[in-house]
This record gives structure tokens, C-alpha cells and sequence, in this order.
């Protein structure tokens, strides 16, 4: 095996109201009151610039007004991926994104989870479940369900993952890249509970954790985020698990697992 261990992809794909250039450009140019986005006037405006870019072509996907181009990162390196869209496409989401996220929350006082815009298909930054509000008070329930369905290996804690999410970039996250956070914290956990009991001799964790590590390579989740060989890297590291080799699984901690998991 390679000794060299790829970062995994972050899991969630953001599109950020303050991140990108245009952004500044934009609301330096022209400051908007935010509480008065959420009008008629304006959802009807935004959706007549999208019918008209997707009848010029300028927008790609089956309907121009529920899809919406991003951009994302990637953990290791952080380099932002490569931005594909025009700017007209560009200066529209800008538009969506203030819209959606300042809407509900400017007249209810609360913000919601769901924007009912989903990702435009044919994308590689991006795929097509919907985008969420990050500061969505509904956030942390939804990761926990999550853990839930994946659960983390004995003695492992997801809340210091909700913490520092919910205290980062509150822009929009699809709602796979949230799936995919809470996946990736999962094979950590595991991966660290195999080594734990590699070190202690205990045969029968050991197994438990080798029988996860298993099943990983063949979640359903990993259609929507492997973009990097994640599919196959979990199949070496099942694989040394197996052969009762620590030395890939160390490997692939120490470039992929987070130092503030709890256990």
C-alpha cells in the first residue's frame, strides 16, 4: 500500500455570503436592507433572471429557478475548488443566498432549515440535494440523525462536530455534505477505536471495529461525496483492519481525523 494517505473531502459544500470576491463587490456597490429581500417583488425578479438565463443557456439543469451553481473546498490542502460558473450566474446565487437567508429569519425571528434550492446537476463542486441554512437552529438535530443512521463507535462523541460547526461559516450546506461530515467522523471514530484496541490487545474490540470498517466502502452516501479515491482508500484501510496491520489505519488518522474527536 501507498504510504502516501490522500485527505478525504470535507463532506459539505458551502456557498458562503461573505467568501467569494463578488460578494464584497457586490454589497459594497449596492447595500440592501436585508429584511426587505423577502418580498414578492423580489422572488419574482430573481426568478424572471433565471428563466432568462436558462432560455439563453446561461443556466444549466432541467429548471432555472431550482438549481444552484457552488463552490467548495477541500480539507488538507484548503484550496477553493474551481469556480464554474459565469458571473451573471455568479451574481444571481449572491442574490438567492441573501434571499434565502435572510428572509424567514427577518419575519419570524427564526431560521429555517430548508430553502427548497437544490444543487444544479452536472456539477463537480456540488451535487444536487438541497441547499440548508448552516445556522439553522435545526442543524444540530439533523447531524445527530445522521449519527444516528451511521453510528460512532463506543465512547465517541459527534457533539464537538456540531459545536464547531454550528460556530463557522453560516452560508448554505447541502444537505449531503452534512451527511458526509458525520460519515467521515464516523470512520474516524472507528478507526481510532481499532487502534485503541490494537494497543491494548483487546481481540474482541478489535473485531467489532475491523466489522465496521468493513461495511464503510459500500455506504450509499459515498456515491455523492467520493471525488477523490475515498471509495478505494476505505477498502485498503478495511483491508489492513483485516490483516491486522496498524499501520495504514495511523496513517490515514493522522492525515484525516480531527484532534478535537471526542472519546
Amino acid at each position: 500500500m501507498d504510504d502516501t494517505t490522500a485527505p478525504r473531502p470535507q463532506g459539505a459544500t458551502h456557498m458562503s455570503t461573505n467568501a467569494d470576491p463578488l460578494d464584497t463587490i457586490l454589497r459594497r456597490a449596492a447595500p440592501v436592507d436585508q429584511a426587505s429581500l423577502d418580498t414578492p417583488e423580489v422572488h419574482d425578479a430573481i426568478g424572471a433572471m433565471l428563466a432568462q438565463a436558462h432560455s439563453r443557456g446561461d443556466v444549466d439543469g432541467q429548471d432555472g429557478a431550482d438549481v444552484l451553481p457552488l463552490t467548495g473546498e477541500r480539507t488538507g490542502s484548503r484550496t477553493a475548488a474551481r469556480r464554474r460558473t459565469t458571473v451573471f450566474r455568479a451574481a444571481v446565487a449572491t442574490s438567492l443566498v441573501l434571499a434565502a437567508g435572510t428572509g424567514v429569519a427577518a419575519a419570524t425571528g427564526f431560521l429555517e432549515l430548508h430553502t427548497g434550492v437544490f444543487g444544479e446537476p452536472g456539477m463537480t463542486e456540488n451535487d444536487t440535494s438541497e441547499l440548508l441554512r448552516a445556522a439553522s437552529p435545526e442543524v444540530p438535530d439533523l447531524l445527530r440523525s445522521y449519527v444516528a443512521e451511521l453510528p460512532l463507535a463506543p465512547g465517541f462523541d459527534a457533539e464537538p462536530l456540531i459545536d464547531r460547526f454550528m460556530a463557522g461559516d453560516h452560508g448554505l450546506v447541502q444537505a449531503d455534505g452534512l451527511r458526509g461530515q458525520t460519515f467521515f467522523w464516523s470512520v474516524c471514530s472507528w478507526e481510532l477505536s481499532w487502534l485503541d484496541a490494537h494497543a491494548a490487545g483487546d481481540a474482541e474490540a478489535q473485531d467489532r471495529a475491523t466489522v465496521q470498517l468493513a461495511r464503510f466502502p459500500d455506504e450509499p452516501v459515498l456515491g455523492d461525496i467520493d471525488g477523490a479515491g475515498v471509495t478505494e482508500s476505505l477498502r485498503q484501510i478495511a483491508a489492513a483492519a483485516q490483516a491486522g496491520d496498524p499501520r495504514p489505519i495511523q496513517r490515514d488518522t493522522d492525515v484525516n481525523c480531527d484532534l478535537d474527536i471526542a472519546r
